[in-house]
């Protein structure tokens, strides 16, 4: 499996200590899901602003290389919303976490998003926690309207309800006149997902 990840030939046998070049470290890293929560790239935001840039969404693939860029990208993300904490606050419950709980999450979700809007990352993304805020919120299951969080009418069971009847009517304080463009655009977004 190693060899495969690192594109090493299938009967490759390591024996020794090796030190891998960034490529294959990348694949490895990103394979296994060993990225750090907390200890992330530091990117600038000159760098942040290029990476955002050099994304051409009609010939992006997930090659090695894009996967480096997306992750430096995250790292700048999280780098802005928690700097140095340990722990932060989700924007949508609003209990507070270790940051390793928290998602640096787009309000309009990055795939729809322009790269200007992308570049608008203190607007355009906010903490949410792993514990189902991030879920709910990617799913359309809440929304958030002049800064109230809502529930979406979608097939539920008698556990999540439970949840969102925790979060409904909560405020959100990521909602201003610099947000409210993305908050709209997700409630949209997730109204029309309904009708079709």
């Amino acid at each position: 499996m190693f060899n495969e990840i690192v594109s090493y030939s299938e009967n490759y046998k390591v024996q020794g200590f090796v030190v891998l070049d960034e490529d294959k470290s990348s694949a490895l890293l990103s394979y296994f899901d060993l990225e750090s929560e907390t200890a992330v790239q530091t990117v600038s935001e000159e760098e942040y602003r290029g990476i955002i840039k050099s994304f051409n969404i009609d010939t992006l693939d997930l090659d090695i290389e894009g996967k480096t860029k997306s992750r430096a990208e995250l790292g700048f993300l999280r780098k802005a919303l928690f700097g140095n904490k340990t722990i932060g606050k989700c924007g949508i419950c609003g209990k507070e976490y270790p940051i390793s709980f928290l998602i640096a999450a787009h309000i309009k979700k990055r795939s729809f998003s322009s790269n200007e809007e992308k570049l608008d990352y203190r607007n355009i993304v906010m903490p949410m926690c792993k514990f189902g805020c991030d879920d709910l919120f990617e799913k359309g299951y809440i929304t958030v309207s002049e800064g109230i969080i809502s529930v979406n009418d979608k097939t539920t069971t008698k556990p999540l309800k439970r949840y969102l009847g925790h979060i409904e009517g909560k405020r959100c304080g990521y909602w201003n006149v610099n947000t409210i463009k993305y908050f709209d655009w997700h409630r949209n977004h997730h109204s029309l997902s309904k009708v079709r």
